[in-house]
């Protein structure tokens, strides 16, 4: 990955030049963020997806969070709400945290521990169907609970796992001992909230109250108008060690399926190009050898390997016998979809779930399919055929979920053209972008085959397997949205095996348990890992300190400066 930052030049008593030396950072100025959509919540409660949990650390504080640094100090996590990173009595079923004195919202009273428990509380309302679920999975005592808009919440006690025993002490108390419990409280999910500030509950989701330096001054239109966050004048940096806040304004521009447009826009770094910063858009293929061999156009772009994996979720509830699964496995050409998105300078092979940045990595290839980069279709026809044999013939047509942008257009095509090879027709199901998670997280409406992408919610196993493969999150409802389960995978051993590793108080320990639990998953084949995912992603000459954060997959926003 690389850092861009702008350089200046400086002279030695003779005469001779001396090295560069980095600008100094200065407050000022609007930056520009370009995405391909609008981001589909501001509501702490409900934002899951990176870009918006990127914005959303502008404006809403978490007990902790991650560093503002690139590679793997930015996995690290540091105080933020909190005076530390949390205390535990009992080997990590009890959990407590000190709130920070001089912390105010943008009206200017004090963020207090009832606000932290408010906060989460709304994640068991029925209102509230997206967002991760860590808030149900991980506290104790939520049964019956149903939030707190309903039954005076719960007869004015709320829920009894979180509780603020006076002064700025907040304490949760947990199903079961979680050693890594801290990495989660990054998450808006656990923001806290003003009680008498969620009355109108949409608006939330519109205009979030802000403590963070930034607040909502202009709200998205749903026409395709900016996202305007301005200085919100009761943010105090002294009790914020983390993020930088240096621009005065910040926009949040949608060009929606204009990847070229953009890239070509940020090269020639004219106008408003300047202040710009492609945040979600790669750099388009056509404009990939110009920006790695021009020295130049080198220095603004982020780059670097993405912690994350992008993956062909095998609806296993419509594919339920393993040889059909494995055909797939078998069939699919990794190198001409690769090809598509632009080579391997946007990513790496893939046969594990779990990304090799992680210290739970575990390197196999359960398939073999390293071997056969373009396929295997002939080992693929020979699972289809025993499987036919058994009485259990393989489905010819398959419906496939994707984003509806060119990019994955492009993609799909060639998996259309792997699958006709082992005569199985595949029919082509996009979402809308912006909505593609929500859309895709609800069954009734799942395909046969879901693609999609996963950064892991901190640096361990726990936050890659258990949401994508622990069976009991996936709704009874099949109406409901919020499953991240594509595959449908729900094995008992697979779930008590998550269970034992989430339990698991050393590190260490842990982490080998996630690897190999991500290769016995693997084993029932459902899904295809496609690639590790990298960036390519230009900004403008006045854009400075754009660096790739492990946590979102993009520039940190925080760091960025104007000059």
């Amino acid at each position: 990955m690389a850092a861009a930052v702008g350089l200046t030049s400086a002279c030695t008593p003779d005469g001779e030049k001396a090295s560069p030396a980095p600008l100094t950072p200065k407050a000022g100025g609007t930056l520009n963020l370009i995405l391909r959509g609008q981001l589909d919540h501001l509501d702490p409660t409900e934002v899951y997806l990176t870009s918006a949990m990127n914005v959303s650390r502008l404006i809403n504080r978490t007990l902790v969070t991650f560093k503002d640094a690139p590679g793997t100090e930015g996995s690290e996590i540091a105080p933020d709400l909190a005076t530390d990173l949390g205390r535990t009595p009992d080997g990590g079923k009890t959990w407590e945290f000190t709130l920070k004195k001089g912390v105010a919202w943008e009206d200017g009273t004090p963020v207090t521990c009832a606000h932290v428990k408010y906060g989460i509380e709304r994640r068991f309302a029925a209102e509230y169907k997206n967002g991760p679920s860590y808030p149900k999975d991980y506290l104790a005592d939520t049964a019956g609970y149903k939030g707190p808009y309903v039954g005076k919440n719960n007869n004015g006690k709320g829920l009894t796992s979180i509780e603020c025993p006076g002064g700025e002490l907040v304490r949760f108390k947990l199903k079961f001992p979680i050693g890594d419990f801290p990495y989660t409280l990054t998450m808006p999910v656990w923001a806290p909230i003003p009680p008498e500030k969620d009355i109108n509950r949409k608006d939330m989701d519109i205009r979030p109250f802000a403590n963070g330096p930034y607040k909502v001054a202009q709200s998205f239109d749903g026409k395709g108008g900016p996202l305007i966050l301005d200085r919100n004048p009761h943010w105090n940096p002294s009790t914020d060690s983390v993020r930088k806040a240096y621009p005065d304004k910040i926009q949040l521009i949608i060009r929606e399926n204009q990847d070229e447009e953009v890239t070509d826009e940020l090269i020639k770094d004219q106008g408003e190009a300047k202040n710009s910063i492609a945040l979600q858009l790669d750099a388009t293929p056509n404009f990939v050898q110009q920006i790695v061999n021009d020295p130049e156009l080198s220095k603004r772009a982020v780059t670097g390997a993405v912690p994350g994996t992008s993956y062909m979720a095998i609806n296993m509830s419509k594919v339920p016998d393993i040889r059909c699964r494995q055909a797939l496995v078998m069939a699919f050409n990794k190198r001409r979809f690769r090809a598509t998105i632009g080579g391997s300078i946007f990513g790496e092979y893939a046969t594990t779930m779990i990304p090799p940045d992680l210290k739970a990595h575990k390197k196999f290839d359960v398939h073999g399919v390293n071997a056969y980069e373009e396929g295997n279709p002939e080992k693929a026809r020979a699972l289809m055929e025993q499987a036919a044999k058994d009485g259990k013939p393989c489905a010819k047509t398959l419906t496939v979920n994707f984003q509806d942008t060119k990019k994955w257009q492009r993609a799909m095509a060639t998996v259309v053209e792997s699958f006709a090879l082992i005569d199985i027709t595949l029919e082509l199901k996009p979402l809308a972008a912006r909505t593609y998670y929500v859309e895709a997280g609800v069954q009734q409406k799942q395909g046969d085959l879901t693609f999609a992408s996963w950064l892991p919610d901190w640096s361990n196993g726990s936050s890659v397997i258990q949401p994508n493969f622990d069976g009991r999150l996936i709704p009874k409802d099949k109406t409901q949205t919020g499953n991240l389960n594509f595959a449908q995978l729900n094995d008992p051993e697979i779930n008590k095996r998550i269970d034992a590793a989430m339990a698991e108080p050393n590190l260490d320990k842990q982490y080998v348990m996630w690897g190999e639990l991500d290769e016995e998953i693997q084993k029932r084949a459902p899904i295809i890992p496609v690639y590790h995912p990298k960036i390519l992603r230009l900004h403008g000459s006045k854009v400075h300190n754009a660096f790739l954060h492990p946590a979102w997959g993009e520039a940190d926003i925080s760091a960025m400066w104007i000059g």
